[in-house]
């Protein structure tokens, strides 16, 4: 049984009852040589109509469409995380690089599909996030001069060049197909790190560029974006409270991410391997785990590559927090990762469950009291090896479905049932059907 959305009344007319979202950040950019999964971009949105999904959650692109100046870039060159052959398995760092695309016509093909679909999109960026779209740029010269704004000046310039890409996608006729536009990514993980005044400073920061734009675009949803923090112990009420009471005042949509990161099984395995996402010096690190860690010795092959090798076919600093478990998917067995998971996720079930369901109803609540519409567009568990077993199991199945169902049951507006289900990743290759099954009960929940 569904709730009726929350804020439904403050949603434009022309967009749909409920969001399918996926999540296809610079994909359609970074993946589209042959055997890509943007190669061919009509192929893709036709699957992703096939599998239910109504709505696409990109990064704009904006710094690659436009200089500081205004003036259009023109095409540029697509870097990678690693060479071929090194980067197999970290989903969505696959790309080979090596060509060059124009953003804005690319983005522009974009919405002409998305129209011809009947396809919404949904605009952000990763652009000050470390380890994302940025480090895709080949050219080190544009990376810098993008990270060389001074942090307090990155919100107005953001917001400019946001109104910059509107007001082209607007004079090509896309308006209509704009879902909603969300200032940046994960705002403090991102574009707010090191902010002087700290979190005052910063929602007010945040305040003053969805008011400017808001105020230049009226027609259209302009919301913060954030990621409710995940502890150890699961669900935390005074934690969420802090993180709502951070939340944009002039926020048209309550849009979060929700991973059950420090609680979950997969970060558990992190823990206990004493390697993961932004683990520190990997060059006395691993080297030390090669000798003393049992776990570490058990999970990896017995043919492994060395670091001081591997390391050697890495791409630009960018993506450093993602070094250790890329090479870790690329060296492990990963049918001993599975078992791992299996064997230990009935200890984090509850937990985990838990926070999603807390997290969940604790959201509902503060939209309601605020009347704005909800969405999660990012979640559930963490960033897994593109090759495990595990998310796209029955068990990780299961999960998705149960968390569809708390969202229902709290009115929520947007929905992704899963991080990983685009083009190239197995969700999107070997369960269309689940998906498509998924999404119509979401759709069509009264």
């Amino acid at each position: 049984m569904a709730t009726p959305i929350v804020g439904r009344d403050t949603i434009p007319e022309h967009l749909p009852e409920r969001l399918t979202i996926a999540f296809w950040f610079g994909y359609w950019a970074t993946d589209m040589q042959p055997g890509e999964g943007f190669h061919d971009l009509e192929q893709a949105f036709a699957d992703l109509v096939a599998r239910g999904f109504n709505t696409i959650r990109i990064d704009g692109l904006w710094s690659w469409a436009f200089k500081p100046d205004g003036t259009r870039r023109g095409p540029v060159e697509i870097g990678r995380v690693a060479d071929p052959g090194y980067c197999d398995y970290g989903a969505g760092t696959t790309a080979r690089g090596g060509h060059r695309v124009d953003a804005l016509d690319r983005l522009c093909e974009v919405f002409a599909l998305a129209r011809k679909y009947d396809v919404y999109v949904a605009l952000t960026s990763w652009e000050y996030q470390p380890g994302h779209t940025l480090g895709s740029l080949a050219d080190p010269a544009i990376r810098q001069e993008i990270l060389d704004i001074p942090v307090p000046d990155r919100f107005p310039y953001t917001g400019t060049q946001i109104d910059r890409l509107l007001g082209v996608l607007k004079a090509e006729g896309f308006a209509d197909r704009i879902a909603y536009v969300e200032f940046h990514n994960e705002i403090d993980y991102s574009i707010g790190r090191g902010m002087p005044g700290g979190r005052p400073a910063l929602k007010a920061a945040v305040e003053e560029q969805i008011a400017f734009l808001r105020e230049r675009h009226p027609d259209l949803l302009i919301t913060d974006d954030y990621s409710l923090p995940c502890p150890e112990q699961g669900f935390d009420a005074n934690m969420t409270a802090d993180f709502l009471d951070h939340i944009a005042d002039n926020t048209q949509l309550l849009d979060h991410h929700l991973y059950a990161w420090s609680c979950g099984v997969q970060v558990a395995l992190f823990r206990e391997l004493g390697l993961g996402i932004g683990s520190g010096d990997l060059d006395e690190l691993i080297p030390r785990l090669e000798r003393e860690g049992e776990l570490y010795r058990w999970l990896v092959k017995p043919d492994h590559m060395p670091w001081a090798e591997y390391k050697q076919h890495l791409g630009c600093d960018w993506f450093q927090q993602w070094w250790a478990p890329l090479y870790l998917y690329q060296n492990m067995d990963v049918d001993r990762w599975d078992y791992w998971m299996f064997t230990h996720y009935p200890q984090y079930e509850e937990r985990m469950r838990g926070f999603w369901r807390n997290a969940i109803q604790s959201m509902s609540r503060h939209a309601r009291q605020r009347n704005l519409p909800l969405i999660c567009d990012e979640g559930y568990i963490c960033w897994p090896p593109n090759n495990s077993a595990f998310e796209p199991s029955a068990v990780g199945r299961a999960n998705f479905e149960t968390i569809m169902d708390h969202m229902l049951e709290a009115g929520y507006w947007g929905y992704m049932v899963s991080t990983y289900a685009f083009p190239s990743q197995p969700l999107w290759d070997n369960e269309a059907e689940w998906l498509k099954r998924v999404h119509d009960r979401i759709l069509q929940a009264t």
